[in-house]
């Protein structure tokens, strides 16, 4: 059940505010590489317990995550058009 709510999440709509999708991060990790060619891009402590982390892909497709201390892995944000920002070294003028 838990896979067939996050395939359906997974069609990248809009996200209601209330809404998240969680499984097993394997599960996620593995929908997100295969279906969008997601690779994450960046990583993050929430909390102690909450690690975020962020997954796009070649088209523009992004997704965020939030994963706990027992695996379990929430989406909190999907959607297109992503554009990295180019990284800029501190104390450097561009």
């Amino acid at each position: 059940i838990a896979l067939t709510a996050l395939a359906a999440f997974l069609s990248h709509s809009a996200l209601p505010a209330s809404a998240a999708s969680c499984a097993p991060r394997d599960a996620i990790t593995e929908q997100l590489s295969t279906k969008f060619k997601e690779v994450r891009q960046g990583i993050g402590l929430a909390s102690q317990a909450t690690v975020i982390e962020l997954f796009v892909g070649q088209e523009g497709t992004w997704t965020l995550v939030a994963t706990d201390t027992r695996g379990q892995s929430c989406i909190i944000g999907a959607g297109d058009a992503w554009q990295a920002e180019p990284k800029v070294l501190a104390g450097l003028d561009s």
